[in-house]
Parts: C-alpha cells; structure tokens; sequence
C-alpha cells in the first residue's frame, strides 16, 4: 500500500480545528491518493487526548505559470459528490472497522475524530455510495451515530432486523438472565415475573413469525416455557450448578419449545442463529456474567442440544456410553469440543468435552423430570445411573491424553 501513501501531487495536509475553533498544532492530518486509492491519515503528537476536525488543506496550484495559495475542502480532495443522498464508507485500519459518513456533510462539515495521546487513525478503502429508497444507508448512519463496526454490509443486514434483535433482548437477555439466576435463590419470586415475561415472549414469537418462521400456537409456547422454567428451577433447587449451564439450559428451554413441532430443527436453528445473525445477540447478553462464549461453538451446543439427542435416558451404562459414541462422530459435536486433527490424530478440547456432557447430562434428567408425572423411583434411578456415569467419564478422560480415538475406545 505504500504508493497511496508515496508521491506529493495528491499530498494535502490539514489544519485540526478542535471544538473550541482553535487549531490543535499537535495534531498531523494528511491526506494522499494515487492509481484511484486514497488516504488519509490523522496523528496525535502529544501525550494529552484531543477532538476536532479535519475540513481545509492550503495547497499550491499554478496559475499562469506562477504559484497560487488555494483553500480545499476534504470532500474536493477525496473527490467525493457533494450530494445529500451519497455516503462515504471508509475502514480504520488501526481499530479494524469500517465508518460511514454523508458526503455532504463531509463537503460542509469536514470529518470529526477523537484521538487520546499519540494515538492516530489510518483510513484507507474509502468507497461512495447512493442510497436506495427505502433510506439504508441513513438510516444506519443514524443508527451507528459516528460509531464504527466490523462490517457495514453485515450492519446493513442486522438493521433491518433489529426488531427481531429488541424483542429478543427484551425476552431473552441479559435482565431477564440475571432475573433467571436470581430464581435459583428465590424461587418463590418467579410467579411476580411470570406474566411480563410471557408477554415479552409472545413478543419475540411475532418478529420470529414476521421474518420467517411460523410459530404456530404461540399461546401454547409460552406456556410450555413457562412450565419447563418453573419445573427446571424447582428440580435444580439446592444443586450447584456453573452460569454457563444454567444459561444454556434457559436457552434450550427456550428454542426446543418454539421448534417442537418443525421437521429439520437443526437447519431452522442454524438459519436463525446465523444466517439472521441471532448468535451476536446471545453472545451479547452472556458477555456481562463473563462468558466470551465462540459463536460457532455455541451455534454447535444449541444445535445439538434443541435436535433431541437423547443419551442419557438409557437404561444402562452400556448402552448410554454406545450413544456417547455415536454423538462424538456428529460434525457440530466435533465442532464444539474442538477436534482437529494433526500427524493423523484427531485432538479434543477436555473442558468442551466435559462442559458438553455435563451439560447434556442436565438437559436429559430435565427432559425426565418435565414430563406431567415423573416417576420419584425411576429419578432416583436415574440420578444414581448418573452418579456411576460421570465417575467412567471422568476415568476416560483422564486416560485419553485428549486424543478423540482413545477416549472412545476407553468407553467400553
């Protein structure tokens, strides 16, 4: 990239005019641009912070052969049109995301920036747009209020379901998980917060509906929400049990009930979380209790754990470690407990490994004891079974030296 940098035909060099309309005389801010490409650059050289704006260079242009001192605006030298429907996109290539800005107030306005001490910003894969008629790029441009984001194209998408992303939050966020964990102390709080939680979740069944999904019967859905949250919390009483578990098993709760009734669960979930870019939003809400949760890895648990993959409920150990066997060769399985494969070994992650059965585990005595009338003898049989269950895994794993074959091997 050196040659959009290089040469002094394009070269521009600004004043930094701060808020209070002085010039900050620390601040370098230059601009360059050659074979179409263009820069600019903006450096603080002081160790104080500084805001301000870059909008006219003086440059020298020949006149009848004689030197001539001229004003030029940003916008001239970036060769922008100077119209209210055309937008500028433009990456910082320090911070690593990419800035949309009107072309015409860039043209009136010049570019704000906010540098701390001796930080600076190099902005490069400068592009102009024309809005469309639906107003997009305004809209996102008013949405982001100057702020920067990885993608702007992938922006774009995710505005036009931001309804979908509020209701979510609204239903399945962050308060509502901090609502959640706070149950498990107080269970008896739980009927105050049962009815405006069913109204949220009726909420976010009527985006999920309007996008693409038909959730049929979303009365039904939500009571059956209802009804599992109070039977898990209740079943779990006095249990110790990690965040992350019991986030998960909200989220399970959540997405087996509105998929019951759909064939092919795995695709509509993965399409929901991915394709619809849900997945940033549940990594979002899980962030505040310290969980920087892989979007891939999380899309594989959900997936696994909403497609029914019963293991557990076996009656014998035997049969329970065949279905362990057979769930570590499934691709989101192995995707989630991070298998790679090297000098013709495929290697596991121990903790993914442990945190996936333990988490599967939960969810197939929650599946026991959500039916109308659990058997008290057949969950007591089974938390037994459970007990035995986890003193072979934890062997085996301690044997397997992280390597996929020789743990499965090991379950015999």
């Amino acid at each position: 990239k050196r040659i959009i940098f290089s040469e002094v035909e394009n070269f521009l060099l600004y004043d930094f005019q701060t808020e209070s309309g002085n010039v900050d005389e620390n601040v370098f801010a230059f601009s360059n641009q050659n074979l179409g490409e263009r820069s600019l650059v903006i450096y603080n050289n002081k160790f104080q912070n500084t805001s301000g704006k870059i909008h006219w260079a003086n440059t020298v242009i020949k006149e009848n052969d004689k030197p001539v001192w001229i004003r030029k605006s940003l916008g001239d030298a970036l060769n922008i049109p100077h119209r209210n429907d055309h937008y500028l996109i433009f990456r910082d290539q320090i911070k690593d995301l990419d800035y949309i800005r009107n072309c015409s107030e860039i043209h009136d306005s010049g570019l704000f920036q906010q540098l701390d001490a001796f930080k600076y910003c190099v902005l490069l894969d400068f592009r102009e747009v024309q809005d469309s008629e639906d107003k997009k790029y305004a809209k996102l441009s008013e949405y982001l209020q100057g702020g920067g984001v990885p993608d702007i194209e992938i922006s774009l998408k995710k505005l036009s379901y931001r309804n979908l992303y509020d209701s979510f939050h609204a239903a399945c966020g962050t308060e509502i998980l901090k609502q959640i964990l706070e149950f498990f102390a107080k269970p008896e709080d739980l009927k105050l917060f049962l009815p405006e939680f069913k109204y949220r979740l009726k909420n976010f069944l009527n985006e999920l509906t309007l996008i693409t999904f038909r959730t049929n019967d979303q009365d039904i859905i939500v009571r059956n929400i209802c009804l599992d949250i109070n039977k898990w919390i209740t079943f779990s009483e006095n249990q110790e049990f990690s965040a992350f578990r019991k986030i998960i098993t909200f989220y399970w709760i959540i997405f087996k009930n509105i998929f019951t009734s759909h064939n092919n669960v795995d695709k509509i979930l993965f399409e929901l979380v991915s394709e619809y870019m849900l997945a940033d939003e549940i990594c979002s809400a899980v962030k505040p209790f310290g969980l920087e949760i892989d979007q891939n890895n999380f899309i594989s648990l959900l997936i696994v754990l909403t497609t029914d993959k019963s293991i557990f409920s076996a009656k014998t150990i035997k049969t329970i470690l065949t279905r362990i066997k057979t769930l570590l060769k499934d691709q989101n399985v192995q995707n989630y407990i991070g298998c790679n494969k090297f000098n013709d070994v495929i290697w596991f992650n121990r903790e993914k490994l442990e945190q996936l059965l333990e988490v599967l585990l939960e969810v197939d005595l929650l599946k026991l004891a959500f039916t109308r009338k659990p058997d008290p003898a057949e969950l007591k049989k089974a938390l037994k079974l459970c007990a035995v269950l986890k003193s072979r895994l934890h062997t085996a794993l301690q044997e397997s030296e992280y390597k996929l074959e020789k743990f499965l091997t090991s379950l015999t």
